[in-house]
């Protein structure tokens, strides 16, 4: 079992972030990288390391990856590698000793009824892998349903998540709309927001802000594939990373 990492000396106090999390992880880890490296860990030096973290992946020399400390344009490498319609990235957060999927994380997705159903699924189905029980989905969107009318905006957002939370029941699961309430949706297993905006703002202000414990987030649609690579934030802490590498490795059979 060989999971990779990548760091990059752009990122303030990556070296020592990525390190700290590669010791704490318990974990085979090969580290991508293109900094003076005086660490006894396996490593790879590289132009870019995230683009060579994706290759080594992609190419099957790596069991799983996770993005590290480096710029996210990694993610799209790994898109365009694979041929993937999206990325369905989906932050798994520890939640009073329960993993909880946020989804999507990414700013750019989720922003068609469409792609939501489709994350939405996909997101059940990870749920499923974790934890072999059926989950329960909350669909989070602009506001109270009693607050349609109040601006044209919020309007199309409640809309849009009526309409994804009934076919996601068509489709035979557990799901309900809920507004804005995000604190009633915590409450569920899976919490899927009308766009990526809204579901990265909540991850920056559960994870980094206010300490919910992030084991990173799976890009869905390359699970799919069979391939297992875990985004993180540049900013994430070494805990963070640490918790991103085991589960990798937990995603790839180890």
């Amino acid at each position: 079992m060989r999971v990779g990492i990548a760091l990059s000396g752009e990122v303030p106090e990556a070296t020592e972030r990525v390190l700290e999390a590669v010791e704490r992880a318990d974990v085979d880890v090969v580290v991508y990288h293109n900094v003076e490296l005086d660490a006894d860990v396996e490593e790879v030096r590289a132009e870019d390391p995230g683009r060579a973290l994706v290759e080594d992946l992609v190419e099957g020399r790596l069991d799983a990856a996770v993005r590290g400390a480096v710029s996210g344009r990694c993610v799209r490498e790994l898109v365009d590698a694979l041929d993937l319609p999206f990325t369905g990235r989906s932050t798994v957060l520890e939640a009073e000793g329960r993993r909880v999927l946020l989804a999507p994380v990414g700013i750019d997705e989720g922003w068609e009824v469409e792609s939501l159903v489709k994350l939405g699924e996909l997101a059940a189905r990870f749920h499923r892998r974790l934890t072999r029980r059926e989950p329960s989905v909350a669909v989070v969107s602009s506001g109270r349903l009693e607050d349609f009318g109040r601006r044209s905006e919020i309007d199309r957002w409640l809309a849009d998540g009526e309409l994804v939370a009934r076919l996601l029941k068509e489709r035979g699961m557990e799901v309900e709309h809920v507004g804005i309430l995000v604190e009633e949706a915590l409450e569920r297993d899976v919490v899927l927001f009308v766009n990526g905006v809204l579901g990265n703002l909540a991850f920056r202000c559960l994870s980094l802000v206010a300490g919910f414990q992030s084991h990173g987030a799976p890009v869905l649609a390359a699970l799919e594939r069979g391939v297992v690579f875990v985004d993180t934030s540049r900013a994430q802490r070494a805990s963070g990373y640490a918790r991103a590498l085991r589960l990798a490795a937990e995603l790839a059979g180890g």
